[in-house]
């Protein structure tokens, strides 16, 4: 099981594209943690601050995943990406994402059981997604789960391949 969540960009537009934020927390963050873009950070021209999600937010803010490069400096014992997390007040990267993109994230990352064909919307408070039946939640972001059999990282970490709906 991983000690922290991972993620594969699988088809996101952004890669291509741009739309790429620099982002700083207060505290350290794992990636595929769902988020709102805050404010700028004080005294910086392009960082921003993480802004974790709230009831209300959901209904009206756009998302971004966190999917900072995997680097550890000191690889003398060896590594998984599971060991990977973003340091807090240290930048770190994040994509903003658009209807058709498809990310494979470790179960980790996921509030819920993860079953095919149901959704994910963010959770108030929280940088998961949670499991939900339907889209009565009146969430603006939304992904459908595709596959609940892959499995990222060396000790092949549980995982769960999602699609954006809507963003």
């Amino acid at each position: 099981m991983a000690k922290h969540n991972i993620i594969n960009l699988d088809k996101v537009q952004s890669v291509y594209n741009g739309n790429l934020e620099s982002m700083v927390h207060t505290e350290d963050m794992d990636n595929a943690s769902f988020v709102h873009v805050g404010g700028l950070h004080t005294g910086e021209r392009e960082l921003k601050d993480v802004k974790l999600p709230t009831a209300e937010s959901i209904k009206t803010d756009s998302i971004v995943v966190i999917a900072s490069d995997e680097v550890i400096k000191d690889n003398r014992t060896g590594y998984s990406l599971s060991e990977f997390y973003n340091k807090a007040n240290q930048p770190m990267k994040a994509y903003h994402l658009i209807t058709g993109d498809i990310l494979t994230i470790t179960k980790t990352a996921i509030e819920g059981e993860p079953v095919v064909g149901k959704y994910l919307v963010p959770t108030a408070g929280s940088e998961k997604l949670t499991v939900a039946d339907d889209l009565a939640g009146g969430t603006r972001f939304v992904a459908e789960i595709l596959d609940t059999t892959e499995k990222l990282g060396h000790e092949n970490s549980d995982a769960v391949v999602l699609q954006v709906k809507s963003n």
